[in-house]
């Protein structure tokens, strides 16, 4: 995730940013839940950090398509 803020910071254009943003942030939240899920373990901490996972995984995507289109539109 720090690689990934740094891309942003360092990348000139603005698709490269959005791709920076959001690729390396999904897989290191993917990450820290499943260490936190591995070592507290527990039904429902396990359920919560899949229930956070799948929100993460959905909604990056639209976020980054909904601002590459809107950076394609203003040019």
């Amino acid at each position: 995730m720090l690689i990934a803020a740094l891309g942003v910071l360092r990348f000139d254009d603005v698709y490269l940013r959005m791709h920076a943003a959001t690729k390396a942030p999904s897989l290191g939240v993917l990450l820290m839940v499943v260490a936190l899920v591995l070592h507290f373990g527990g039904v429902w901490l396990t359920i919560e950090g899949l229930l956070i996972v799948l929100f993460i995984f959905i909604t990056t995507p639209i976020g980054s398509h909904t601002m590459a289109r809107t950076a394609h539109q203003m040019g």
